[in-house]
């Protein structure tokens, strides 16, 4: 199930996925939250995939086949090294608005044909070789 989350599938989508009785997912997304220490996806996909090891030049690489502008390389690479900050905390880091944080986060995400954070977040560890299977 944490793949799944880690993955951006929303919670009926991991319900159909593992054939999980409408709802059951969120359910045992709490359980799994409880037990790992975190409270939102963006916490978990931190927990489960550290980006403090991956250096700086590897991310510019990888960020640079996706042909983003400056402010959206910002954006999106610190969505990668702090998943759990939300619109607002990003804002505050880079000093624009959360207006701003948001409609990057939408240009980000239809540059990589994807459809949230954490599917981008997702997109940009497999492209940098750096995801594992979660072993909680």
């Amino acid at each position: 199930m944490l793949n799944k989350l880690c993955e951006g599938l929303t919670f009926p989508q991991i319900d159909q996925a593992l054939g999980l009785e409408q709802g059951s997912s969120h359910r045992t997304r709490m359980q799994l939250f409880r037990k790992m220490g975190v409270r939102t996806r963006h916490e978990a996909v931190a927990c489960v995939f550290p980006l403090n090891r991956i250096r700086q030049e590897e991310v510019t690489r990888v960020l640079s086949n996706y042909r983003l502008s400056p402010r959206e390389s910002q954006v999106l690479t610190l969505m990668l090294r702090s998943p759990d900050q939300d619109r607002k905390q990003i804002g505050e880091q880079l000093g624009i608005a959360t207006n701003t944080v948001r409609l990057t986060v939408n240009r980000i995400n239809k540059k990589l044909g994807v459809q949230t954070r954490a599917e981008a977040i997702a997109k940009v560890l497999d492209d940098l070789g750096t995801r594992r299977s979660p072993s909680v």
